[in-house]
């Protein structure tokens, strides 16, 4: 008798770190006639998907600091809050190290600033205040970056600020511009030199679709040499002063025009199914199903809308499977509310039944050109 979905999915994010293996035969075992395989297979995908590592690393600042006295009197999450990933994400980029010290120094604006940042939510949630500076400079500064604390203060000191975050809130374009479609496809390109692909499956599979794929879809085309259709809410071609590294062999300019030409589909993944008038697929998914990317309108369980955002992408990807139709698909995690064990998680179905995986996992918590997730916060 299966538990309703809230159940299992609170249950999941308590879970004592099943090994791999144990999984992936949990997987082989299920029974291809039975009615709920679909929703028995979404749900040992989401376990894969979702397990901690055997030791996580863990950041503290000091309690006598403003900043940390304000999360705690204001109750501040630790895990889902913007003032918390500034902390997790410290040793990423000296901006977040800056703005904590103008902050401490009371520098003008700046504690209004970061306390109104910290307090929005849904479409205007900033994921990464360092980001949404970025982005600010780059429109209030003129395209001057942010390479020191004096030129963060410079930023603070403009009368166009407040103005410019107000016109991107009013726009529900806060949080794409904070992070949520920072795009730097060239972290993958490892993938193809360390990591084994099935290279044929990619090669011979009838369409190529990257879920949730924001802006890199272009990237992955070029770095698996198929041409992939990009799954997501909103149309790749609406790039303007969103950060996009691009990848070595092509200069921005040049990337945005792959983006303008980007087969797209809208595609809501806790509304939608994968077409079924194919046989064989590819699908990839980087930066969006196992990470923790947030949905306000499909919350489920308080403080953890992450979870919901990735066992929905499981059920399609376990539905599809369902329908009989060959299936290879690619996860690259990179969250930041929570620390996943397995990075990339590689996995091939026929027939309805697991043929073949790849998992990079990294249990101990190491920090490599290949891991991308975050520290945990102490209280």
């Amino acid at each position: 008798m299966l538990t309703n979905t809230n159940e299992f999915l609170l249950y999941v994010l308590s879970y004592s770190r099943p090994s791999n293996e144990s999984i992936l035969e949990e997987i082989k075992l299920l029974d291809i006639n039975d009615t709920d395989y679909a929703e028995k297979l979404a749900r040992s995908l989401t376990t894969l998907c979702v397990v901690k590592p055997l030791v996580t690393k863990s950041i503290k600042i000091s309690s006598s600091l403003a900043w940390k006295t304000y999360m705690n009197d204001n109750n501040v999450s630790k895990n889902h809050s913007t003032m918390a990933n500034v902390i997790k994400l410290l040793d990423k980029t000296q901006i977040n190290q800056w703005i904590i010290e103008l902050y401490e120094e009371n520098y003008p604006g700046v504690k209004d600033f970061v306390h109104r940042v910290n307090s929005l939510s849904g479409y205007n949630k900033v994921p990464y205040l360092y980001i949404l500076l970025k982005s600010l400079a780059k429109v209030i500064l003129r395209n001057k970056k942010v390479n020191s604390k004096k030129e963060l203060k410079l930023l603070f000191d403009s009368t166009e600020l407040t103005p410019q975050v107000d016109s991107w809130i009013n726009a529900n374009e806060l949080k794409k511009y904070s992070g949520e479609t920072v795009t730097s496809p060239n972290i993958y390109s490892w993938l193809t030199k360390d990591f084994p692909l099935d290279t044929k499956s990619i090669a011979d599979a009838d369409i190529a679709y990257d879920l949730g794929g924001g802006f890199a879809t272009p990237a992955l085309s070029i770095l698996f040499n198929k041409p992939m259709v990009c799954l997501d809410v909103n149309p790749p071609s609406n790039n303007a002063n969103v950060i996009i590294n691009t990848i070595k062999s092509l200069t921005l300019e040049e990337y945005r025009d792959l983006l303008a030409q980007q087969a797209f589909i809208n595609f809501n993944i806790f509304t939608d199914e994968f077409p079924l008038n194919y046989n064989s697929y590819f699908i990839t998914s980087f930066g969006f199903a196992t990470s923790t990317v947030s949905s306000s309108e499909n919350e489920t369980i308080a403080g953890s809308s992450w979870i919901n955002t990735t066992y929905n992408c499981m059920k399609r990807l376990a539905n599809l499977i369902a329908a009989n139709k060959e299936v290879y698909f690619i996860l690259y995690g990179r969250p930041t509310n929570r620390v996943h064990r397995n990075k990339v998680i590689a996995m091939k179905f026929k027939n309805m039944e697991l043929t073949a995986s790849e998992i990079y996992k990294d249990d101990y918590g190491t920090k490599t050109e290949y891991n991308f997730g975050v520290n945990q916060v102490l209280k």
